[in-house]
Formats: structure tokens, C-alpha cells, sequence
């Protein structure tokens, strides 16, 4: 285990794996109903998956909010096994993965609830999120032609954000050669902004 430590990542995957094994129940002949039953192939599996997902959202999670919603997705799902509602619990995971971090509501003084949120330093991180984002899709774009910019659009939606896609991904690049990897690096580096950082 300490090779391979949990993460969101690793639960998000076997969610995607149990979903893909969740049947409906065909209803019995002549058996009118305004919904469907569906059963899950692993229920050992699932059972493993559920309380492994939710120890791991209270000691990393303690306080935020998709505990709960977490929980009260897991109650719908649980009453016909409906992959929509799996589908709601994996999204809730990634949610997570893509924003770690969120207020947690804390006690006023005058016994209310207060939401501790430093709007400027929110804002200002995510600036500067986007504005790296904008430096590595724009060095890419420069070295790359819009065939070569295509397949790797192409291998992220086939893969998504898996490690298949990154070795697919890395492979590629590989293939047109050593110069483009080189100068999409020094494209980053020379852009003004990383110039500024990396003097200080």
C-alpha cells in the first residue's frame, strides 16, 4: 500500500470500473413500473469502495461540505442501484480532486455560521492558475502544428485524465521528435512572465 497510496484518483478509477458492471433488472413479463432496478455485479467490491471512499473523505476532507453530499447521493443510489446516481458519486470525487480546498463554515461568536473566505487571495491564485495555464497551452500551440494539436485532443478524450493518457501523450511527442519537446520547454521558459520568476 505505501507503494501504491490511496488518492482520489485511484477511487474515481474503481468507481468507473463498478459503474461499468451496475445492469438493470428486466421487470417480469406484463409488470408495469415507473422505474427500474438495477444490480451491481461486485457487491463485495462496491461495499469495499463505498466505506473506503467515505473514511478517506472524513481524514482528508473533515468538514467540507461533499461528505455529506457524498452520503445523500449514496442513499438515492442505494434504493434502485441507479447509475445515474453512481455517476453523481464519481463526479462528486472529482470535484475534489479539481478543487482540493474550499471554505469550511465556522462558528461566529454570536453562535452563527461564518464563512472564512479571503475572496482577494482566492481570486488572486486563481489568476494566477490561468494565467500559467495560458503560458503552456500557448507554448504548445506555437511548436506544434494543427494536425499534431489534434491527436492530442484526441488521445485526452479517448483516456481522459488517466495514466494511459499520459504515457499515449508522451509516446506521441516522442514520435515527431526530440527538437519539438525541446522547444515547446524553452518557449515556456522564455515567455516573459516565467522570465520575470525565474530571475525574481
Amino acid at each position: 500500500m505505501e507503494n501504491n497510496p490511496l488518492s482520489l484518483s485511484i477511487l474515481i478509477e474503481e468507481g468507473k470500473e463498478i459503474k461499468k458492471q451496475i445492469t438493470r433488472i428486466p421487470n417480469p413479463p406484463g409488470f408495469i413500473s415507473s422505474y427500474f432496478d438495477y444490480k451491481i455485479a461486485d457487491v463485495s467490491k462496491y461495499e469495499k469502495w463505498k466505506y473506503t471512499v467515505i473514511r478517506f473523505l472524513t481524514s482528508k476532507y473533515n468538514g467540507d461540505r461533499c461528505i455529506k453530499d457524498f452520503e445523500d447521493t449514496l442513499e438515492k443510489f442505494q434504493k434502485h442501484n441507479n447509475p445515474k446516481y453512481f455517476e453523481e458519486l464519481i463526479g462528486i470525487l472529482a470535484s475534489c480532486e479539481a478543487i482540493p480546498i474550499i471554505p469550511r463554515a465556522q462558528s461566529s461568536s454570536k453562535g452563527g455560521n461564518l464563512f472564512n473566505i479571503n475572496l482577494t487571495q482566492k481570486q488572486t491564485q486563481t489568476q494566477e492558475q490561468s494565467q500559467i495555464m495560458e503560458i503552456f497551452v500557448e507554448a504548445i500551440k506555437d511548436e506544434i502544428s494543427g494536425r499534431q494539436l489534434k491527436e492530442l485532443q484526441n488521445i485526452i478524450k479517448e483516456e481522459g485524465n488517466t495514466e494511459k493518457a499520459r504515457t499515449k501523450i508522451e509516446d506521441k511527442i516522442k514520435s515527431w521528435g526530440e527538437n519539438i519537446m525541446a522547444s515547446i520547454i524553452a518557449n515556456v521558459i522564455t515567455n516573459p512572465t516565467v522570465v520575470n520568476g525565474i530571475i525574481g
